[in-house]
């Protein structure tokens, strides 16, 4: 994962899912590739918020941690069905 690679994905995937943009907090951890100004811009463009969790909360990163590994794992074991990443990656998040 990096930051052009994380910032498609937040622009292009996951932020046109939010329903209702001017009522949404988005949490992230604080990994590298998530603090980007461009992260902040898009956040403002579409008009909801985005904080960042403390370095490292069990009550917010345990669930955060698993909900990856679940996603990770599917995308392993399906992304050989897809000629395109994107298409598997969203796969994996249904």
């Amino acid at each position: 994962m990096n930051g052009d690679l994380f910032e498609g994905w937040f622009e292009q995937i996951f932020v046109p899912e939010i329903k209702n943009p001017g009522k949404s907090v988005v949490f992230m951890d604080n990994a590298s590739h998530h603090k980007k100004d461009a992260i902040y811009d898009i956040a403002d463009e579409h008009g909801f918020r985005v904080m960042f969790i403390p370095p490292y909360s069990p009550d917010f990163n345990k669930p955060i941690e698993n909900k990856w590994a679940n996603i990770k794992n599917r995308l392993r074991l399906h992304l050989h069905m897809f000629t395109d990443f994107w298409d598997g990656l969203s796969f994996a998040f249904n």
